[in-house]
């Protein structure tokens, strides 16, 4: 046999080895010595070796000849070839995404191989790569695509939690059609379940609807987009997952319109949507107008915290001092509980804005695009007190999306669409229930304790005999509640103050203003019974530090923020309060005794 050797030279030339009789072509390769052993006993010498290969391309004959001899006639060890167990476990790491580098690597942990023994990452690359290409969809060929998704496509016997496909155009046996990518055939694919489209089967305001659009998950640079509600508690709930090849107006509506077909062949129900949280595109903003707007109360709201980025953006220019003051003018713009608040408060704001030369232009420009326009709903009253006011829940999702399923790499779209689906399938299993009530975070419940160890919450309790006193006894379900401001640092590394309490008990400064902003002197009014509190942070987030200590204070809830058994003992400080709050009397009733005794 040859050793080793490299093409050098590659042409076609009349044929000589064979007998037909008609003119034809023969391959002539020309063949230099590339063995590792040779270039060890001569490393600065060429091997005189030379090799010719003549191949008829008619009659498929070869003749092979060689010229002078090789340095040496000792061949190289071949490479150590992966053994069965090697390749298995290989094919079983690259179906759960490991890379080729992390899959040697648990091989040699797996099998206790040496160096010597341990296949080459070139090995283990073109094994993992060659499986994943021709087994697992890692490729970007539009016939398997479209027979993958043609494979899932809803046919209403699936089960709740199983996977499917869908699209705005179908074939006539109802299977999606699918383009190629280009502006005439434009590539859009959504991924969902039963399960999860019977979610949005609920009260329109009850929930937000969210539709963002995330990249850089496929090596085509097609956009996914994402569609979820979320509850009161500003939980994602994933609804349904879209692979489009582009962000125009016809992909939206062709998206939207698809997901209200297939969740009516699902629920027998027309799909209503009240409130919509979105970015400042036009074309999503068009999208849901064409689909939704004719026979729903629709509400596009616009994504708070993108606002705040474009005003970041734009007062990079502008003093500290400046840009501190519109910030704290649009928080108190985005605080508004009202119309007719907000717009007696955007005059004053506006007012005040003209008369500093620095902010004209600002000015001209927040008028424009925030405070008229299709983009102007970004205010808290827009939506019920504790809805998300940002696209923040479905861009936490997005960050799981990329971390768990996609790894953070860019896959082909075969694969990608299975990482999807396998996506929307855990996400139908899951038991968290969707939120109908204001709860208080971890981060909240955190803030209380943090305030409390340092005596920043306090209960106002009027001294007896005053009026205060009378009036403060008359109502038993109200606490009066004061909280005071925390110190802040300025800290260089982030550029920003910060609260010098625990990091997991922070809240940025805007926040922490709306918690206290108005408040009174005797503390703010916290009705316990009906858990309602009047400070800003309450009207937003439907939950805040005074409503969580008056309900600590009055024992329905611990520091944990778990509801506690009703105490049923005697409390003699406040024996009268507690009898009138419950309704009954406590400790033991008067009546308990022997039967005989009563008679």
């Amino acid at each position: 046999s040859l050793k080793p050797s490299k093409v050098t030279k590659s042409q076609l030339v009349p044929c000589t080895i064979c007998a037909i009789p008609v003119p034809h072509a023969m391959r002539y390769k020309q063949l230099a010595c590339t063995c590792s052993e040779c270039k060890k006993v001569a490393p600065y010498t060429t091997c005189p070796w030379l090799g010719k290969v003549l191949i008829c391309q008619v009659a498929r004959i070869a003749a092979v000849s060689e010229a002078d001899k090789h340095i040496t006639v000792a061949t190289a060890s071949r490479k150590m070839k992966l053994t069965e167990p090697q390749k298995e476990f290989a094919r079983e790491m690259a179906k759960h995404g490991m890379k080729p580098a992390h899959v040697r690597n648990a091989m040699r942990s797996k099998f206790r191989l040496d160096d010597d023994d341990l296949p080459t990452l070139r090995q283990v690359q073109n094994f993992v790569n060659h499986f994943s290409k021709s087994k697992l969809g890692a490729n970007d060929r539009c016939i398997e695509i479209n027979t993958e998704i043609r494979s899932m496509a809803y046919c209403g016997t699936e089960a709740d939690a199983q996977s499917f496909s869908f699209a705005w155009e179908e074939d006539a046996d109802g299977h999606p059609l699918m383009g190629n990518g280009s502006d005439d055939r434009p590539f859009l694919v959504g991924l969902t379940t039963k399960r999860l489209l019977r979610r949005m089967d609920r009260d329109p305001s009850t929930f937000v609807f969210h539709m963002d659009a995330t990249f850089k998950l496929n090596q085509v640079g097609y956009p996914v987009f994402v569609c979820g509600i979320s509850d009161k508690t500003r939980s994602f709930h994933l609804v349904a997952i879209f692979v489009t090849s582009q962000r125009q107006v016809s992909e939206y509506e062709a998206a939207l319109a698809a997901l209200r077909r297939v969740y009516t062949r699902v629920t027998s129900k027309q799909l209503a949507l009240k409130y919509v949280m979105g970015d400042a595109d036009d074309a999503q903003y068009n999208g849901f107008q064409s689909v939704f707007a004719m026979d729903c109360n629709l509400t596009y709201m616009m994504c708070f915290y993108h606002v705040m980025a474009k005003v970041i953006e734009r007062t990079r220019g502008l003093q500290a001092s400046q840009a501190a003051v519109v910030t704290r003018d649009i928080y108190d713009l985005h605080f508004s509980r009202s119309d007719e608040a907000y717009e007696d408060r955007k005059e004053d704001i506006l007012s005040n804005w003209g008369v500093c030369d620095e902010l004209l232009e600002f000015s001209a420009y927040f008028k424009k695009q925030w405070l008229v326009g299709k983009f102007r709903l970004w205010q808290c009253y827009q939506s019920p007190s504790g809805h998300a006011t940002t696209n923040n829940p479905v861009e936490q999702f997005n960050r799981l999306l990329k971390r768990d399923y996609t790894q953070r790499r860019q896959l082909k779209m075969g694969m990608l669409i299975k990482q999807l689906a396998a996506c929307c399938t855990d996400q139908s299993m899951s038991t968290r229930p969707f939120q109908l009530v204001t709860e208080a975070s971890s981060t909240l419940n955190n803030r209380v304790k943090e305030f409390r160890r340092q005596g920043l919450l306090t209960e106002f309790n009027p001294r007896r005999g005053t009026l205060e006193y009378l009036l403060h006894d008359a109502q038993p379900n109200i606490a009066h509640i004061r909280s005071e401001g925390v110190q802040r640092v300025y800290v260089p590394s982030r550029n920003r103050t910060q609260e010098v309490i625990a990091i997991s008990a922070g809240m940025g400064v805007q926040y922490a203003r709306m918690e206290r902003q108005g408040q009174p002197p005797t503390g703010w009014e916290v009705d316990v019974r009906c858990g309602v509190c009047p400070c800003n942070y309450f009207f937003k987030f439907g939950s805040c530090i005074h409503l969580s200590f008056a309900l600590q204070v009055r024992n329905v809830i611990d520091s944990d923020g778990n509801a506690r058994l009703v105490y049923r003992g005697v409390n003699k400080r406040k024996r009268g309060q507690d009898s009138v709050m419950r309704g009954a009397l406590v400790g033991r009733p008067p009546n308990n005794g022997h039967a005989l005794d009563i008679q």
